[in-house]
């Protein structure tokens, strides 16, 4: 993955979950470097069997401070299971930085 800039229009996160997703609902969870946490729903499901999603943060959407972000799926099957995924971090750039 290239720098992500804070401020960055038109990012796109992109997860690898490694299982079927047929008929999930997915979000992807967050914890920003100051402490604020949510969640934004996926945009889509590039594949359903192996598990790959993405969030796609159009124009205005954007990572509004610099640090380490830590990420990480919540799926929920449509049988009821809730499968939280393993965090993963990403360093977040100031502009010039």
């Amino acid at each position: 993955m290239s720098k992500i800039f804070k401020n960055q229009d038109y990012l796109r996160i992109r997860i690898y979950l490694g299982c079927n997703l047929s008929g999930a609902t997915i979000l992807i969870k967050y914890k920003a470097p100051n402490d604020l946490e949510g969640s934004w729903a996926i945009t889509a499901i590039e594949d359903v069997s192996d598990g790959i999603v993405y969030k796609d943060f159009m124009l205005g959407e954007t990572l509004g401070v610099s640090g380490v972000w830590t990420f990480w799926t919540h799926v929920t099957f449509p049988d009821g299971r809730i499968a939280p995924g393993e965090p993963f971090t990403q360093m977040i750039y100031d502009e010039g930085g």
